[in-house]
Formats: structure tokens, C-alpha cells, sequence
């Protein structure tokens, strides 16, 4: 059985809601802004190259 590359928002949202019981919101907050910069960089990275 392949395992769809989809995953549908109920899934995500379940995910999130868990990961929000156990980390303290301060701290999901900073990753979020911190995965946010990653993916900032890795698509003006991609921008220059082309």
C-alpha cells in the first residue's frame, strides 16, 4: 500500500492541535517563525539561481 503524498488539512490539523498540548505556544511560535525564515531563504535561493 503506497502512502499518499497528499495529507489531507484534517490530518494536519490533528498533528498541530497534539504538538500544541505538549509545546508550550511560546515555543511553537518561535519554531513556526523560524521554519518561516528557512523557507524564506531556501525560495529567494531558488529566485537568484534562476
Amino acid at each position: 500500500m503506497k502512502r499518499p503524498i497528499f495529507v489531507p488539512m484534517k490530518l494536519r490539523q490533528t498533528c498541530v492541535g497534539m504538538i500544541h498540548k505538549f509545546v508550550p505556544p511560546k515555543e511553537v511560535i518561535m519554531r513556526g517563525k523560524e521554519f518561516q525564515k528557512k523557507k524564506r531563504q531556501e525560495v529567494e535561493k531558488e529566485s537568484k539561481e534562476e
